[in-house]
């Protein structure tokens, strides 16, 4: 088989009779592992630990590491291979950190990778603007702890911000702690607005149980009642924010931005600001994920959303289900004062860090433009209330 220091080329092969149609097998086989060192695959899926390094372990068999999962028929996949940290993710002969291996499961397949080294080059900071990064207590006995980052425009600055919660919070303001080494720039982004229209921050980093508490699941509810009862309380008393559900807004991308939802449409006395959500999952029936935010939609509470997607990769997996909720928001009513959604698709773009990055300025710009509307919607209809 051709092989270079990284191969995307796939080389397929009936490897292993699948007796369900259904189902495709794939193998991974990794060369370039030190001796002492035990290689793990990491991904979109929990056949692959939902992107916690250190979960799926790859067997030694001579001088390959290998693993063998299967898969969904048609399943689009997104992986990398670590020597269990985000720090000792496999690299180029350079040192840089490649794309993740990326492909749909539609036969069996047999994906040989093989690594030049395993240590990050050192990254210095990259953070613009002042960023406080804070432990606050989780009800979890296994994850205790977790990390919120806070940016803020100015060390000294006394004037009040609305407040913008995100997810994946390593990934938003320094690309010394992203994952992979992509951040989203949200600090440049914020320096590059004038005062008004800038945000407080908050960042809340996720944990190995990500998949779990980004949905509609047991682990979700507590993660959720966590940032509404800990984390907005902590962020109201210690930083300079603007009061009110109404000043907080939410975002994220992938299953970030379906939290985002999550926490919007159930928890809307606290975030009743609307939410940012790019490359969001929506609507997905898989064997083992379930979602469907369609339902919660039907109320009359409304905010400005964002919502946009890419074309390739596993946006082209999410981009049905985001099509269903917005014909249903338009069926629901949302576009009939005034449109209070607004959906980009981009179909040149993937699902990762440096396409969000690229989109996150206009689509907060359209956020505040389209909130200076339905504050104004909002003050009407209360006034209107209180006449009668």
């Amino acid at each position: 088989m051709f092989r270079v220091s990284f191969l995307f080329v796939l080389a397929f092969a009936t490897l292993i009779s699948c007796k369900d149609a259904s189902k495709v097998s794939v193998i991974v086989e990794v060369e370039g592992v030190p001796d002492s060192a035990t290689a793990f695959i990491t991904g979109n899926s929990d056949a692959l630990g939902n992107w916690n390094p250190s979960q799926v372990e790859l067997i030694k068999d001579d001088s390959f590491h290998v693993v063998h999962f299967t898969l969904d028929t048609s399943e689009v996949v997104e992986f990398k291979i670590t020597l269990g940290s985000w720090e000792t993710e496999g690299r180029l002969g350079d040192g840089s950190a490649p794309p993740n291996v990326s492909f749909k499961a539609d036969k069996d397949t047999i994906i040989h990778l093989r690594y030049s080294s395993w240590t990050a080059p050192p990254v210095e900071s990259t953070v613009v603007g002042v960023l406080d990064i804070i432990e606050l207590p989780f009800p979890n006995e296994d994850f205790p702890t977790r990390k919120i980052r806070v940016w803020r425009p100015y060390a000294a600055d006394y004037k009040r911000y609305r407040t913008l919660y995100m997810a994946d919070g390593q990934n938003l303001f320094d690309a010394a702690t992203a994952n992979m080494g992509e951040e989203w720039k949200i600090d440049e982004s914020m320096k590059e607005l004038k005062d008004y229209n800038m945000s407080i921050v908050v960042g809340i980093d996720n944990s190995p149980l990500r998949m779990k508490e980004y949905l509609d699941t047991p682990e979700g509810e507590v993660y959720r009642k966590w940032v509404v009862e800990v984390v907005v309380p902590y962020v109201d008393e210690h930083y300079s924010t603007i009061p009110g559900a109404f000043n907080r807004l939410l975002g994220g991308s992938s299953a970030g931005g379906t939290v985002s939802l999550l926490l919007h449409r159930r928890e809307s006395k606290t975030f009743g600001g609307g939410a940012l959500c790019f490359s969001p999952a929506v609507y997905y029936q898989g064997e083992e994920t379930q979602i469907d935010l369609i339902p919660s939609f039907r109320s009359s509470n409304k905010a400005p959303i964002y919502f946009d997607m890419g074309g390739l990769g596993v946006d082209s997996v999410l981009k049905p289900g985001l099509d269903m909720l917005t014909d249903s928001l338009d069926a629901f009513g949302w576009t009939e004062d005034n449109k209070w959604y607004k959906y980009e698709y981009f179909p040149e773009d993937d699902h990762n860090e440096m396409a969000w990055r690229g989109r996150f300025k206009d689509a907060y710009t359209w956020y505040n433009q389209t909130l200076k509307v339905y504050m104004k919607a909002v003050h009407f209809t209360n006034a209107a209330e209180d006449n009668h």
